[in-house]
């Protein structure tokens, strides 16, 4: 048992160093600390700065009474809550009636279309994946790119970076649960490489993310595993 919580332990430790480092990093990148190189080992051209709306199309989600149109199965809604930082819980989602979905198509998600929180944890956002294409967003911000200028997994660990959480936190209102207007964030500047450098940081910090999630599965397993060892030798 004692190996057993030492393994936890280092899990738990490893866990932690690999957050704390996936901080320090995006700080770095986004502060251009940190640059990466083409494949000729060359730099990248100057970043350049712009309005979120000279790239990308932003929309706030359906805010209408919808409860009487839940379903067992059919149409994912994504709430605010369902949004973590580039994942969304899909645990725990809400489904509408095709009928009432349909009714809506103009208000539908697409794959890499990028969600973000509006109210509660503010700022904190994910790219839409494959299998929920088709979703409809319940008062989330939407942003929907050029994917000829921006990358859109570049731009959801931007949205998620420190400074620009920090920023949606500054122009929100609300003295408890905070509220990240359409209007505010339609003024949000957006720090831009080129595609080239866009696409090499988002594959560089998904890396990262995948480390860590498979570091909180094995965490995870083992906590299970020692649970089960506990049981099995108090019977």
């Amino acid at each position: 048992m004692s190996a057993v919580d030492d393994k936890i332990s280092q899990l738990s430790r490893q866990l932690e160093l690999l957050n704390q480092y996936k901080k320090g990093v995006m700080q770095k990148i986004f502060s251009q600390e940190i640059r990466f190189k083409n494949d000729n080992g060359e730099d990248f051209g100057e970043w350049r700065t712009c309005n979120i709306l000279e790239i990308a199309d932003v929309s706030i989600g359906l805010v209408t009474t919808m409860t009487t149109n839940y379903a067992e199965i059919g149409v994912p809604l994504i709430r605010n809550s369902d949004i973590k930082q580039n994942k969304i819980r899909t645990s725990e989602l809400i489904y509408l009636t095709p009928e009432f979905a349909n009714s809506y198509e103009n208000r539908k998600l697409k794959h890499k279309d990028i969600v973000t929180v509006h109210t509660g944890d503010v700022g904190v956002s994910s790219v839409i994946p494959q299998e929920l294409h088709g979703s409809i967003g319940f008062a989330t911000i939407n942003t929907r790119v050029n994917e000829n200028e921006v990358n859109p997994f570049y731009l959801s660990w931007f949205f998620n970076s420190e400074s620009f959480i920090n920023w949606c936190v500054s122009v929100s209102t609300g003295d408890g649960r905070q509220n990240l207007n359409l209007k505010d964030f339609n003024n949000a500047v957006i720090k831009l490489p080129i595609m080239k450098e866009q696409e090499k940081i988002a594959e560089f910090l998904t890396a990262i993310d995948e480390r860590i999630d498979h570091t909180t599965a094995q965490l995870t397993h083992t906590k299970q595993w020692k649970k089960g060892l506990l049981q099995q030798m108090f019977v």
